[in-house]
């Protein structure tokens, strides 16, 4: 399995911690870094939004010596807002009449996985997945192996791309039952928090997550969530959902097993 990731400090393969490395003192180290790896590849490189390139260095990254993927599943959890943003803001004067066609072409969420295949000529299924559960869904998918995935994430304010070849984005290495991934999930709590460690032997479905021996108040849970977003891949950017998700750790537990990409 070959891994690698993007995010605004970076890229990197493996675990290995993201840097621009040779490209640092570029002006624009992502679009220098994009077009020294698929620029011959690529001519479209100019017109292309920024999660777009950042997915183009990561999906180059992970197929470096993996076998040639014979299927491409794309996770876009904020869709095309990103280009629908940048586009929007070129079209609201003067009627419209400056509104960017360039932009105007990554305005839908399926423009990456486009990109992708056409600069890898990839062949075989294509899927793409938006929303912010994506992740879950895209890693759930029945598709021919080796598969080419990629899991995208606004770039506005910071984000990532996430590409993997050969096996599925949830990783057998974690706990796969209810409660050794409940467990593990106390122990994320008092890392995070950096609360003395908690027994998972005290902690059931009906623990209450905020209140109790594991959070104390909407600071915890916000150290929580990045701490999870980290180690699993999993996004709780809106707060509703998130108010229902940390009613419990039955709650946090399943949603966590449901939209896992890691």
């Amino acid at each position: 399995m070959t891994t690698a990731r993007v995010t605004i400090d970076g890229f990197a393969t493996g675990e290995a911690s993201p840097s621009w490395g040779r490209f640092a003192d570029a002006a624009d180290p992502l679009a220098a870094a994009a077009t020294a790896f698929v620029g011959a590849k690529s001519p479209r490189l100019p017109r292309l939004d920024r999660p777009t390139l950042a997915a183009l260095v990561a999906a180059h990254l992970a197929l470096e010596g993996a076998a040639a993927p014979a299927s491409l599943v794309v996770a876009v959890e904020e869709g095309s807002a990103a280009a629908d943003r940048a586009f929007w803001a070129t079209a609201r004067g003067k009627g419209g009449v400056e509104a960017s066609p360039m932009l105007f072409a990554a305005t839908l969420p399926s423009a990456v996985a486009g990109e992708l295949a056409m600069t890898f000529a990839l062949r075989g299924p294509c899927v793409v997945v938006a929303g912010p559960a994506s992740g879950g869904a895209a890693s759930a998918l029945a598709v021919p192996e080796p598969c080419l995935r990629v899991r995208l994430r606004g770039w506005d304010g910071g984000g990532d791309a996430f590409a993997e070849v050969g096996t599925p984005l949830t990783s057998t290495a974690r706990p796969t039952t209810h409660d050794a991934l409940r467990s593990e999930l106390v122990a994320l709590i008092c890392d995070a928090v950096r609360r003395d460690p908690v027994d998972p032997a005290t902690v059931t479905d009906a623990t209450p997550c905020i209140g109790g021996a594991l959070l104390t108040d909407s600071l915890d849970v916000l150290e929580v969530v990045v701490a999870i977003d980290r180690d699993y891949g999993v996004s709780l950017r809106d707060g509703e959902v998130g108010r229902a998700v940390f009613a419990d750790m039955g709650a946090l537990t399943r949603f966590v097993a449901d939209h896992r990409v890691r």
